[in-house]
């Protein structure tokens, strides 16, 4: 009532309701994200061995990794980091895993080959695009395998941060791709046209993509991890998914100490063996 003044503990007991309620509207996301994000169980003779790491700051993240055998031949990894913080980009990352998934499921599985993979990937900036706010976008990348041919595919959508370690060599992917010569970003337009490279690759090779909360991390002295950090870190590690990404991990660990961590981190790695 007007000229009425609430107690400290009628306040208090306000706040602590606002905050029960927002603390449930997080669960709420943070499981329908972790649901999405939970691993495509389909049955394939050869699959690609992988291993997926994301660790949101505060959950649910803004960061999403995944990979999907699409069939016998053809093998898709991707990792996508949301421009933006709290449910605005979580709700992003849902929206990108769920229209990608079902993009997957309408493709058919004995015919599909790479010019349909590449168009579902159009769709899919497309459809995020009409379906999230106009402000928000992801950067990020796609890796299509080719089992049969032994050629990686990589769709470049303003990320950069994909590395091939081939023995004790380290070469960072998007140094020898072509600038397509306009934004790239997920989401940021409908005809969205992110520069591809393709890479002939051998058994042995290990591939490893990150998101920037690895490779611009700081230490106590605002010094970045860099990507020299991971190609260090790649170069040392055994080639072994899990092992590549605990190699990072651990270089990374070192880096910044006991400075406060500011970012999702998000990492896949692939090893190509013979098929």
């Amino acid at each position: 009532h007007e000229g009425s003044v609430l107690g400290t503990a009628t306040v208090q007991r306000v706040i602590e309701g606002l905050n029960r309620y927002l603390h449930l509207d997080f669960q709420a996301c943070d499981l329908s994200q972790k649901r999405v994000m939970e691993p495509m169980k389909r049955s394939v003779e050869n699959p690609v061995r992988h291993s997926i790491l994301v660790e949101p700051l505060i959950a649910p993240g803004g960061d999403y990794a995944d990979f999907i055998e699409l069939s016998e031949r053809y093998s898709l990894g991707v990792l996508f980091d949301v421009c933006g913080k709290g449910l605005k980009a979580s709700t992003m990352v849902t929206t990108i895993a769920s229209v990608l998934r079902t993009l997957v499921y309408r493709l058919d599985f004995e015919s599909i080959d790479l010019p349909n993979i590449l168009l579902s990937l159009h769709f899919l900036n497309q459809i995020t695009y009409h379906l999230t706010g106009h402000e928000m976008y992801a950067t990020g990348a796609a890796l299509i395998l080719d089992k049969e041919r032994m050629i990686l595919s990589v769709v470049d959508f303003g990320h950069g941060f994909v590395w091939l370690k081939r023995g004790t060599i380290v070469h960072r992917l998007s140094a020898h791709m072509k600038d397509g010569g306009a934004v790239p970003f997920l989401g940021i337009h409908e005809d969205v046209a992110p520069p591809a490279g393709h890479f002939k690759v051998r058994p042995g090779d290990l591939l490893f993509v990150c998101s920037d909360g690895i490779v611009e991390a700081r230490n106590t002295e605002k010094a970045e991890f860099t990507g020299d950090g991971v190609r260090k870190a790649l170069r040392s590690a055994e080639s072994d998914p899990d092992h590549a990404i605990l190699s990072v991990m651990r270089s990374l660990n070192e880096h910044t100490g006991k400075a406060r961590r500011t970012d999702d981190i998000s990492a896949l790695s692939m090893l190509i063996e013979t098929y």
